[in-house]
This record gives structure tokens, C-alpha cells and sequence, in this order.
């Protein structure tokens, strides 16, 4: 009977090594950048991250957004997040609904907050 618990918890554990553990799948972190390289959208699946950074010394922005893909079928936009400042990144938190699922990553320059966005850059990461 020890030798069976034995072969059974070896079993187990080389199948653990082989295979991983079971875990919950995610979309995949993402990132894209400005048509003009002026900046760029990360996306980081571990806390529904998204960071947005400006990288190059201009008088302009980088605005940026993903969007969700939804049951349904249909992208929903989350809210834009603005930066402006050669080297300043914005992070923030976006609850991303449904889990597992595509997202389209935007990342755009911009004339201040409320100019209007181009050279946009855009990806879409796939969920798992």
C-alpha cells in the first residue's frame, strides 16, 4: 500500500513538471507604439494595467486606450488615458470584462488633452 502512495504522488508530481499547474488563462500583456514613435500603450494583464508613455521631447502628447472585445462580439472602449512630457508615463487600472478575451491596444499622438489624436499605432492581443 506505501508503494502504491508512493508511484501515485511521483505520478502526480511529474505530471505538475510536465504539464504546470492548472491556472487561469488571461489575455496576453501587449504592447504598441505611436505611428511617429512619440510613445507608447502597454497593456498588463496582471492587475488590468495600462500604462501609457510619452517618449519623445516634443510640444505634443500620447494619448492611448484599449478596447475590450464582448460577448457580443463588439470592442468596448475603455476610457482614453493622456500624457504629456518627454519621459512621463500614466498607469492606471481598467477592470477588463469579459476575462479572457481580445483587446485592442491604441496608442496616438496628440496636440494636448483635447486635440485630436494621429499617428495612432494599433494591436490586438489575443486572450487565452
Amino acid at each position: 500500500m506505501r508503494l502504491a502512495a508512493t508511484s501515485t504522488a511521483i505520478a502526480a508530481t511529474t505530471a505538475v513538471m510536465l504539464f504546470g499547474a492548472a491556472t487561469t488563462a488571461h489575455a496576453a500583456n501587449g504592447v504598441v507604439t505611436a505611428q511617429n514613435n512619440t510613445g507608447f500603450v502597454q497593456y498588463i494583464d496582471a492587475g488590468d494595467k495600462v500604462k501609457v508613455c510619452d517618449t519623445k521631447r516634443n510640444d505634443d502628447g500620447v494619448i492611448g486606450w484599449i478596447a475590450v472585445r464582448q460577448t457580443n462580439g463588439k470592442f468596448k472602449n475603455y476610457p482614453r488615458i493622456y500624457v504629456g512630457g518627454a519621459g512621463k508615463c500614466v498607469t492606471k487600472s481598467q477592470d477588463v470584462t469579459p476575462e479572457n478575451t481580445s483587446i485592442i491596444l491604441t496608442a496616438c499622438s496628440i496636440s494636448g488633452p483635447k486635440g485630436t489624436p494621429y499617428a495612432c499605432g494599433s494591436k490586438i492581443i489575443k486572450g487565452s
